[in-house]
């Protein structure tokens, strides 16, 4: 049997499994994220029937920002949040560790702008919108290092996500920082993409956040959300035609379009994720420095946090 076969049996088995071992009358877990193409797989796992019985339920909000409040506030259970979110958290509370590693952009995030403007040396002076205490201002400010130029050579402007589209093709803006499906929407319609996620590999990633004090009761759920989430990524990768549908559906791109956009993102799998988060010496750690750094520098948290602060204090729940 091809083992992508053989593999995409054992996560269904598992899925079959764990959903067995889920208490008929648990709460419904809440799972917040925001618009972003590497958490569409939550979606189609949803919209699959995969968390049905597991009583879990995936919910969209407008923007990280607001799903970092939502958690805060106990609206939401667990948080698909970027990285440099996660770590803003948990300066403000220990309470959080990191499940899972959904993934990492890899052209995903991108500095946009209008057909005028050709490169970033270009945009100096000019209004560059970004969502801010969002990853957003951490890529402006790499392209702005890796092109001798500071952030401060560019006049932000704070534009809320829901409303990035419209103030760009409006004129309003001369460059956009953002991301898929906005950015694809945006390129499709003629701007000019200046740089990418692409050129700082491995430095943007995402993941999925829980609350220390909730794991133990929930850890079934948690373990429900997992396989539903690799089983529907499975089915992505083998580009199912019900999974693409859905996915098309859900950012009101064409087909070719989405599949350009999974380009842009590099999703690990298990094995992957082991090395980075469960493993003897994990490498997410490293990044979480890094990042926690650049936060301090930047005056966004006051001090770095500790570089193992956000690592799950449990085995890998698989």
């Amino acid at each position: 049997m091809p083992r992508n076969i053989l593999e995409r049996l054992t996560v269904l088995l598992l899925l079959f499994l764990v959903l067995a071992c889920v208490p008929k009358n648990e709460k419904t877990l809440q799972v917040g994220s925001n618009p972003w193409i590497g958490y569409e797989p939550l979606y189609v796992a949803q919209d699959l029937g995969f968390y049905q019985e597991a009583n879990v339920k995936i919910a969209e909000l407008s923007s990280a920002s607001q799903v970092a409040k939502a958690f805060e506030q106990g609206i939401i259970d667990v948080a698909a949040l970027t990285l440099d979110e996660a770590i803003r958290l948990t300066f403000r509370d220990d309470n959080y560790e990191i499940l899972w590693v959904m993934d990492y952009s890899n052209g995903g995030d991108a500095i946009i702008a209008r057909q005028s403007y050709s490169s970033i040396e270009a945009l100096k002076g000019q209004k560059v919108g970004l969502e801010e205490g969002a990853v957003s201002k951490y890529l402006l400010t790499r392209a702005a290092q890796l092109h001798q130029m500071s952030i401060d050579d560019f006049e932000i402007v704070p534009v809320h996500l829901n409303q990035q589209q419209r103030e760009f093709t409006q004129g309003n803006l001369d460059a956009l920082v953002t991301f898929d499906p906005i950015k694809t929407h945006l390129l499709e319609l003629g701007a000019n993409q200046l740089f990418s996620s692409q050129m700082i590999p491995g430095e943007i990633v995402d993941v999925l956040v829980v609350k220390k004090s909730t794991y133990a009761e929930h850890e079934a759920q948690y373990r429900a959300i997992l396989t539903g989430y690799l089983s529907a990524v499975q089915l992505i990768e083998a580009r199912d035609q019900r999974a693409v549908e859905l996915l098309v559906k859900r950012t009101g791109v064409t087909q070719a379009e989405m599949l350009s956009m999974l380009e842009n993102i590099h999703i690990p799998d298990i094995e992957e994720v082991r090395t980075m988060l469960y493993s003897d010496k994990p490498s997410l750690k490293a990044q979480i420095q890094q990042l926690s750094e650049y936060l301090t520098e930047q005056g966004e948290i006051t001090s770095p946090v500790a570089s193992n602060s956000l690592m799950p204090s449990f085995d890998i729940p698989l």
